[in-house]
C-alpha cells in the first residue's frame, strides 16, 4: 500500500466534534513515539484504539499496542502535499 502521507507533507486535523471510525487517520500523542499520524485499524471500548501504518517501514501495531482515546489529538481532515491537496 502506498502511504497517504510522505515526509514533509502537512495535515490539517480537527480536535473537536469528530467520531472515530476504522480507516480514519488520527494524530496521536503516543507515550513512547511522541506525535504520530496513524490509521485506525480497530476500535475496542475497553482497550482503546488499535493503530496501523500505511507504509511497510512504519512503527508496527504490535510495537504501539492499544492506544487510549485520551492520547488522540485530532482527526486528519485533509493533507497538503507538495502541489496537491487530498481531502479525506
Amino acid at each position: 500500500m502506498t502511504p497517504l502521507l510522505g515526509s514533509g507533507d502537512f495535515v490539517i486535523a480537527s480536535r473537536f466534534y469528530f467520531t472515530i471510525r476504522v480507516n480514519d487517520v488520527l494524530v496521536v500523542n503516543h507515550p513512547q513515539y511522541q506525535r504520530i499520524i496513524k490509521r485506525v485499524a480497530r476500535i475496542c471500548p475497553e482497550r482503546g484504539i488499535w493503530l496501523s501504518g500505511d507504509h511497510h517501514e512504519s512503527v508496527s501495531s504490535m510495537q504501539m499496542n492499544w492506544v487510549a482515546r485520551s492520547y488522540i489529538q485530532g482527526k486528519v481532515i485533509f493533507s497538503i502535499k507538495r502541489k496537491k491537496i487530498v481531502i479525506l
